[in-house]
């Protein structure tokens, strides 16, 4: 019985640490979108800057964007009819 006993306590010691370590990652996971949204918002407006100082094809590039020259426009597909 006593063999019973700490197996259950030894089982629930592992859910506790479990649920404290999902609950570690939660938090990290939360801090990581926070930081991933910010960033996006300073890439944007960095591009912004970029494409008003220097025009959508030239200095873009080189700071990660796409020269609208270089867009693929794109199209429209048709409906095959069988």
């Amino acid at each position: 019985m006593a063999d019973y006993e700490q197996e259950i306590n030894d089982f629930s010691a592992k859910i506790d640490k479990y649920n404290g370590m999902l609950s570690t990652l939660d938090d990290l996971q939360n801090e990581i979108e926070t930081d991933e949204g910010n960033l996006r918002s300073k890439s944007a407006r960095m591009l912004s800057a970029t494409e008003a100082q220097y025009g959508p094809d030239s200095e873009y590039e080189q700071v990660g964007g796409t020269r609208r020259s270089e867009r693929k426009r794109s199209t429209k597909k048709t409906a095959v009819k069988g």
